[in-house]
């Protein structure tokens, strides 16, 4: 897999992740209601608020996932496009990975 790919997957699972966590905690959010005396507070759990706002949540960052790596891909292109304009060699500012020596998780 190239620079180009790794980068687009890895924007599109950033905002995956983060919009499914906004997700997550606005529909623990939304389970809050006001109690019986003031400053109380009760939390009735809706399993189906969390499912129905995870999946928005989901959807929406897979969306805005996909969008900001075009964004993205299509600037990467205009540097290398500019780079070749110019005479420079676009693989000095874009380096292929050189892969590198992988550590256990455990000592």
């Amino acid at each position: 897999m190239s620079f180009k790919h790794r980068k687009f997957a890895a924007i599109v699972a950033e905002k995956f992740f983060y919009f499914t966590i906004i997700g997550l905690a606005s529909g623990v959010g939304s389970m809050i209601s006001p109690g019986p005396g003031p400053g109380e507070y009760l939390l009735r759990w809706d399993l189906s608020k969390i499912v129905i706002t995870a999946s928005v949540g989901m959807a929406m960052g897979t969306f805005v996932g996909v969008i900001d790596a075009r964004n993205w891909l299509k600037s990467y292109w205009k540097t290398v496009h500019a780079l070749a304009e110019v005479g420079k060699d676009p693989a000095s500012v874009f380096p292929p990975a050189q892969p590198r020596a992988r550590t256990p998780f455990w000592p």
